[in-house]
């Protein structure tokens, strides 16, 4: 964008003086005769026309010096509104921010392109809707141009803009996601707008991920803590729940002597905000079979289903050897899923084909107080929706609906048909709209208002490798409302199920070498993807095309199991090797702040 420079009319202001000098006598004249007015001596009419000429030409030559002054501050205010409207709609940062680490002059800064900081001083050419103007008294008193921009545009305004790229229609949503978040302030500003900080935050991160200091850069290793893949729970009062777990060794592995038992069966609960070292609050031993997965009750117990038949309930308060306040029998195979429904209701699935509700608060022998049996192949995947149905996917390439207040027999009161294969995962979006991936190498997306058989609204094949079609193993959604999978193709999708049969992709984002196995999203936007290639990606889909990814954060050279989330939006990542049984990799939490942030040098 050019400012516009105001021209010098300085040769005007001499052009009305010489004017005025020659026109002396005239004015002179004029003056004889005002003196003369109480002798009621009237002004000749040419003297008079005289007079009026001289002043009406000083006037108009005043006048175009303001108006062609304030004409070139308009100017300058209608370049940077447009030039915001490109900035909201393009995803380079370095479109709107010049770099604050440099010496050089502002217009120097834009002929080098280097990145800025948000809070630095503003240069000659960004950033932002105005909303009010100084006067022109006020602007008068500036010297150049980029005072002007420095009077209308502070680090508030910036800061918005910055927000309003990033979050632009969502804000509402990210502002009440991030409620309860304490997000730290942007160094020497008291800036209130907490979504502002977010996004700060925001393209602070991304510039140090970005930055040399990550080739150092290593995370918390946790030495001991390692778990098969579905084991990796954040429960609601922030701990971190995973199964220190193993499978006997095989002869392969020399680093294990034959037979070494490896426990598979053991809960860990960590506090991540103790010292390293402390950070265990509880071992929850109980089980006697692999545990497959983790749920939490809304009062943060854990609940834990296993290949044992059984389901636990643990308090993590009582003593140890304690803990164990439930254990819930009755299924005859492998329990596999478990969802809670309220404080008490827990609902689990098996491998003998049934669901069965549980009343954790009644008394030993007596919590199933309900079995829902319909399906004809294992349990794979449990899900709540939001009327208070569940839906249920199987092996037998079913999704069923359930209304677990209905009396046994009756529950299930819808069958989705249309996989032609094993269900792997259920999730219900913000929309109310259903999707499911399966075996068969497709998501389908299901309208659970419409009548039963017209339910499933679109089917979406777009992960393709070499021409073949592959199994969808991650699905999240975005905080735009956007369905985000992962596929075994190596890419990431985003579907927008608004857009017409055959173009509801909108984005495919490239990078890593193997199959995504797990993706996550960050309370400021940003997505996380764990993959079979070892390594975890951090993308910020804000950035231009190409430059999403922002850093490669390598594991061990062990495929990457599941990803979690901590309150503060630490990561933490398990691994796991194709040796039979080498889950004793440690969990790693990844920081992607920068630690200790200097002061950033104030502007005002």
């Amino acid at each position: 964008m050019a400012i516009a420079i105001i021209p010098d009319r300085s040769h005007a202001l001499n052009d009305i003086t010489d004017r005025s000098v020659l026109n002396q006598k005239t004015i002179a004249e004029r003056d004889s005769l005002a003196q003369g007015a109480n002798n009621r001596l009237v002004i000749p009419t040419d003297i008079q026309n005289q007079i009026n000429q001289v002043e009406g030409d000083f006037q108009h030559q005043i006048n175009q010096v303001i108006g062609d002054f304030q004409n070139q501050i308009n100017q300058v205010k209608e370049s940077i509104l447009v030039n915001a409207n490109s900035i909201s709609s393009h995803s380079n940062l370095k479109n709107m921010l010049i770099d604050s680490e440099s010496t050089a002059r502002p217009s120097e800064k834009i002929q080098n392109n280097q990145l800025a900081d948000p809070v630095d001083s503003p240069p000659n050419q960004l950033i932002s809707p105005i909303a009010q103007l100084p006067t022109f008294e006020e602007l008068a008193q500036l010297s150049n141009i980029g005072e002007i921009l420095d009077k209308l545009l502070n680090v508030n305004e910036r800061l918005k803009i910055l927000s309003e790229k990033y979050y632009g229609a969502n804000k509402n949503a990210y502002r009440k996601s991030i409620e309860n978040m304490e997000i730290p302030p942007v160094p020497g500003y008291d800036i209130d707008d907490a979504l502002s900080r977010l996004a700060y935050r925001r393209w602070k991160s991304n510039k140090y991920l970005k930055s040399p200091k990550m080739k150092d850069y290593q995370p918390l290793r946790l030495k001991g803590y390692a778990g098969p893949p579905k084991v990796l729970t954040t429960l609601p009062n922030g701990h971190l729940v995973f199964c220190s777990a193993g499978y006997p060794p095989s002869t392969a592995n020399t680093e294990y002597p034959p037979n070494t038992p490896l426990s598979n069966n053991t809960l860990k609960v960590l506090d991540m905000n103790k010292p390293v070292g402390d950070q265990c609050v509880a071992t929850l031993e109980g089980h006697t079979g692999m545990v497959h997965q983790v749920a939490a009750l809304p009062d943060s117990r854990p609940v834990s289903c296993s290949a044992d038949h059984t389901v636990k309930v643990w308090d993590v308060k009582k003593p140890k050897g304690h803990q164990c306040v439930a254990t819930l029998r009755g299924h005859n195979g492998s329990v596999n899923s478990v969802i809670t429904l309220s404080n008490k209701l827990v609902l689990s699935g098996s491998t003998d084909n049934t669901m069965k509700l549980w009343d954790v608060e009644k008394p030993d022998g007596h919590q199933c107080i309900a079995t829902l049996k319909g399906h004809t192949g294992m349990i794979s995947t449990i899900t709540r929706l939001s009327n208070g149905l569940v839906a249920s996917g199987s092996y037998d390439g079913t999704i069923k609906l359930w209304d677990v207040e209905k009396p046994d027999g009756h529950q299930c009161i819808a069958t989705l048909k249309g996989h032609t294969n094993k269900i792997h995962r259920l999730i219900q979006l913000s929309n109310g709209l259903l999707v499911s991936i399966s075996w068969d190498k497709t998501i389908r997306v299901w309208d659970l208002k419409k009548p039963n058989g017209h339910q499933c609204i679109a089917t979406l094949e777009g992960h393709t490798n070499e021409g073949h079609t592959n199994m969808v193993n991650a699905l999240i959604e975005s905080p735009e409302g956007l369905l985000v999978s992962g596929s075994y193709d190596r890419t990431i999708k985003f579907w927008d199920f608004n857009k017409p049969n055959g173009h509801q992709c909108v984005a495919t984002l490239k990078g890593h070498a193997h199959g995504i196995y797990d993706l996550i999203y960050l309370s400021d936007g940003r997505l996380v993807s764990g993959s079979l290639d070892s390594t975890i990606k951090v993308w910020d889909p804000n950035e231009s095309d190409g430059n999403q990814c922002i850093a490669t954060l390598a594991g061990d050279a062990h495929r990457l199991c599941s990803l979690a989330k901590l309150h503060d939006d630490r990561i933490v990542s398990n691994s796991w090797s194709n040796l039979m049984g080498h889950f004793d990799k440690p969990l790693k939490v990844w920081h992607l702040n920068e630690p200790d942030e200097e002061r950033l040098p104030s502007t005002r």
